[in-house]
């Protein structure tokens, strides 16, 4: 077989680190976190902790006639703030699996351990967010070999 023929064959493929940074061994376990409200009342909310990533997710419930659509949303833990949910549509996964698989993808875009002003300083935010948008469409495109959750008990 040459070169070529290698490259086209799936069994001599080199592995794609896209396709495969879902699979990643993250961690994640249910707390109660400070969120802050649009009404500007920060409530403890029950939220799934990405262990180590400074990122959680929780689901929020359809707003009657203002959008948006139920689903889970993504959260950097240090300032509380849903990310992508000021400046933008909401962004949000629609199952908990897609959730975590996007967690998971966006944990590697940046160190969300740090604060908001880290952050801000760090990054050029319009570009870090195109880069979250991204990485959600590619979760809904992209097949899971398996849909169960890793929650520790």
């Amino acid at each position: 077989m040459n070169e070529q023929q290698q490259q086209n064959d799936p069994q001599h493929a080199q592995p794609d680190p896209q396709q495969h940074m879902f699979f990643s061994p993250v961690s994640f376990e249910q707390q109660e976190h400070p969120i802050p409200y649009t009404d500007g009342v920060t409530r403890g909310t029950w939220i799934t902790i990405g262990i180590g990533t400074g990122l959680g997710y929780n689901y929020i419930h359809p707003r009657a006639g203002t959008g948006p659509a139920g689903g889970y949303v993504l959260t950097h833990l240090t300032s509380g703030f849903a990310l992508c949910g000021k400046t933008r549509p909401m962004l949000l996964a629609f199952t908990e699996p897609e959730a975590e698989r996007w967690l998971i993808a966006v944990a590697a875009l940046a160190d969300w351990t740090r604060d908001e002003e880290t952050l801000r300083a760090t990054w050029h935010l319009p570009a870090l967010f195109e880069q979250i948008e991204d990485a959600l469409r590619k979760v809904r495109c992209t097949p899971t070999i398996q849909e169960d959750t890793h929650h520790e008990q």
